[in-house]
């Protein structure tokens, strides 16, 4: 048995830590990435003095297991991801914290068991290489590109332990189990809405504070939304009265660079930035991070979300450690109230769901009807009935996906293989159904959740940065799941509690929004779009794929025609439109040209790097 870690010091306590740890009287070894919420609960559960007993996590971690045993993750609150060796015992038991937060992925055999918080770290510790999981692309190419979230992971013999899962590994074998499961979360007792919203307020105040925990400087995420904004602005005013910084970053493109648009986001980070006093660094992203995002292989983590590329690097610069997201807001706490139309239209409550439909529709200028039809009846359709009931193609995200749909460059046998893969039963169609709660649980099981915070988890470190998402405390999320439905949709007003909530916290103009198109920042991904294809894309495939005689899943005589129809019509690049996805796939696939792809762009940016943002403007 061999344990280590790569030391990372944020919080006061983990400047004291040593890790792995060893405890010889309780014959414990542990290994963990984590950070506690509830130490002071702990302590007492202890009995120990907080003033006389200075313990780290990973002490506490050890203690918890000593009691509990392998059910101590259920009395655990924050982000973790940790591993026990018992001597005792002869057994591993390893934990994952609720959603995810921190990775845990493992691989075995007859004989040994690995486990790392990184892919690439499990390849170099079980011998490198690993077999293309076909399926699981299959997969991922049926869903439209959306990763599926399961134990399964690009390679066959590597697995993930989901979030809020166990596991022990021991000569009796492996044994994975749940501890904690959303849809069991009881309903709240019955209260005032005053009360509801006081309860929220403090579980929000407690979910900030934990995560603002740290021995540097704190950054945060702005986009002028609900969750983001109360986020900011009780970062901004728990790290001032500690005598600490807080600064804020939004995706969005810096004022000067662009005019003033209607439905202008910044308009709402502004306000939240003067209402705080705290500085904000607009990082739209630059050409080279978009590029670096869509010219990856597949298996690393996805940086879709390029701008943050260029958040980390500024939040490094200034000495940041953590950054705080609103991720999941939508979800929970800031849940839009989904379904609850269409319950009160299930259960024939005509007077309610008509006040309702019509102070929404008086709101966003629409008409009553339109609104009854598309909250309250569509939705208690089933699937199969719902294409006779809409006039028009449904939106791409109700479709089934049901086909697999195969980038036409692949070569025909990886494409076969591909066919003949089994890529699993396709997801439930994300579409509005009957219910909040039934929404809610159906937005949680999907895995977009967890999926961004593996992606940022593994890439933040780079910049010795590590992501807190207060929004996913399990108190808060536990509130959230057992409220009233009414309390998400009130008087036409989506959001409607913590709308409530916010109120002092966050300028009324945020508080009481209700549009949020984000179009200055479309603008801009618009205009790096057509410069990715242009300035990057097209000398690509011209000074590097244009070089190699064979590919191991492309097809090598489709992309030799494509090179060559460039190079003749330079102005033409509507081919290239689809083409970064069959590319990361064989990236994946061909460790050598993944590598002359990713010098080029290094070269590439060292050319570029002083004019690539000014030259978007």
């Amino acid at each position: 048995m061999a344990f280590s870690y790569h030391q990372h010091w944020v919080t006061p306590e983990s400047k004291h830590d040593i890790l792995p740890r060893h405890d010889a009287v309780m014959g414990l070894t542990l290994t963990a990435s984590a950070r506690l919420d509830n130490r002071e609960d702990l302590y007492n559960r202890f009995g120990f003095s907080p003033t006389a007993v200075a313990l780290t996590d990973s002490q506490l971690i050890l203690h918890a297991y000593a009691k509990w045993g392998t059910a101590c993750p259920d009395y655990l609150l924050g982000d973790f991801a940790f591993a026990i060796w018992d001597a005792r015992q002869q057994q591993l038991f390893c934990a994952r914290d609720l959603f995810g937060v921190t990775p845990f992925f493992y691989c075995q055999d007859a004989t040994q068991f690995w486990f790392a918080s990184t892919l690439e770290a499990i390849g170099a510790a079980a011998g490198g290489s690993h077999e293309i999981d076909y399926a699981y692309l299959a997969a991922y190419l049926r869903s439209g590109t959306s990763p599926p979230y399961s134990e399964r992971t690009w390679y066959t013999k590597v697995a993930r332990l989901l979030p809020a899962h166990a596991m022990t590994v021991s000569a009796a074998g492996v044994r994975i189990w749940t501890y904690w499961r959303p849809e069991q979360v009881p309903a709240l007792p019955p209260d005032s809405e005053t009360g509801y919203i006081e309860r929220l307020a403090y579980l929000f105040r407690q979910a900030v504070s934990c995560r603002t925990r740290s021995a540097y400087a704190v950054g945060v995420h702005l986009s002028g939304g609900l969750d983001s904004s109360g986020v900011a602005a009780l970062a901004s005013r728990q790290t001032r009265q500690h005598g600490m910084a807080c600064t804020a970053f939004s995706w969005s493109p810096p004022l000067e660079s662009q005019r003033h648009l209607d439905g202008d986001e910044r308009a709402l980070v502004e306000a939240v930035r003067v209402a705080e006093r705290i500085p904000c660094h607009y990082a739209p992203g630059t050409l080279y991070d978009l590029a670096d995002s869509k010219l990856r292989p597949l298996h690393l983590p996805d940086r879709r979300f390029f701008p943050e590329s260029q958040v980390r690097r500024l939040a490094h610069d200034q000495g940041i450690r953590v950054m705080l997201s609103g991720w999941g807001g939508d979800e929970l706490a800031a849940f839009n109230g989904r379904g609850y139309l269409a319950d009160l239209w299930r259960r024939g409550r005509w007077r309610t769901l008509w006040r309702e439909c019509a102070a929404y529709a008086q709101q966003r200028g629409s008409r009553t009807g339109q609104i009854l039809r598309g909250k309250g009846l569509l939705p208690s359709i089933s699937d199969r009935l719902l294409p006779f009931a809409t006039r028009s193609a449904l939106p791409p995200y109700v479709k089934q996906r049901g086909a697999l749909a195969l980038p036409g460059l692949l070569r025909p046998d990886v494409a076969a293989q591909l066919r003949a893969a089994d890529p699993g039963p396709p997801k439930q169609l994300r579409r509005e159904r009957p219910g909040v709660r039934r929404n809610q649980l159906e937005l949680l099981a999907h895995g977009h959740l967890t999926t961004r915070a593996e992606w940022w988890a593994t890439d933040a470190p780079e910049q010795g940065i590590v992501y807190r998402y207060p929004m996913l405390d399990r108190r808060l999320v536990e509130f959230s799941l057992g409220l009233p439905p009414q309390l998400y949709f009130q008087g036409g007003w989506s959001r409607y509690i913590l709308r409530r909530t916010l109120e002092g916290m966050v300028p009324r103009r945020v508080q009481w929004n209700w549009q949020k198109a984000e179009s200055a920042r479309n603008a801009y991904l618009e205009t790096t779009g057509r410069a990715f294809r242009q300035q990057v894309l097209k000398p690509l495939m011209a000074e590097v794929l244009s070089g190699y005689e064979s590919f191991d899943s492309l097809d090598t005589v489709r992309i030799h025609e494509m090179v060559r129809k460039l190079v003749a019509n330079p102005e033409d690049h509507s081919s290239l439109l689809g083409f970064a996805l069959p590319l990361r796939v064989e990236m994946m696939m061909n460790q050598p040209l993944a590598q002359d792809v990713q010098a080029w762009l290094s070269e590439w940016r060292h050319k570029h790097d002083n004019d690539v943002f000014f030259s978007l403007r």
